[in-house]
């Protein structure tokens, strides 16, 4: 062989290796790559199922009661929610416990048909001084914007 063709072999192997090791390099970093791919689309996922349920809160509300004793005794429910409140039911949860709520003012007033987020309403009541009992367990129950049921259940106190 000629100085010209071991010249020329020497610089095809040179070829050879340098590109199997770019090959190489290359299957690697995209390995990597699709790696990173996986990891992204499982965040992608995580993050759309997050603004699904925020997405779905945001037509759940929440309810709350309390005592007011200012000039007369009155229950206030109130939405502490982002969502509307509909058809709204109360109940005193003890048969064996004082109900202080009115019976003419309840009746004309629940079932509450809407309440929407920060305001209240407020339902007469009635504590003659002859009871004792200081704590009376609420439960509330209403239609939440997207149709399902909420129930809240609570004590409240004079």
């Amino acid at each position: 062989m000629a100085k010209f063709e071991i010249l020329s072999l020497i610089t095809s192997l040179l070829a050879i290796f340098v590109s199997c090791l770019a090959l190489y390099r290359s299957r690697k970093t995209h390995s990597e790559l699709v790696e990173f791919e996986k990891v992204h689309v499982k965040l992608s996922r995580r993050q759309i199922e997050e603004y699904e349920a925020k997405d779905a809160a945001r037509q759940k509300t929440t309810l709350g009661a309390k005592l007011i004793d200012s000039g007369g005794i009155r229950l206030q429910v109130s939405n502490l929610g982002e969502a509307s409140a509909k058809d709204i039911w109360i109940r005193i949860e003890d048969p064996d416990s004082y109900n202080p709520l009115v019976s003419g003012d309840y009746k004309q007033k629940i079932p509450y048909p809407s309440l929407n987020p920060g305001e209240d309403f407020t339902l007469t009541a009635f504590i003659p001084l002859s009871v004792t009992q200081q704590v009376y367990p609420i439960a509330l129950r209403w239609l939440n914007e997207d149709g399902t049921q909420g129930d809240f259940r609570c004590t409240v106190s004079r």
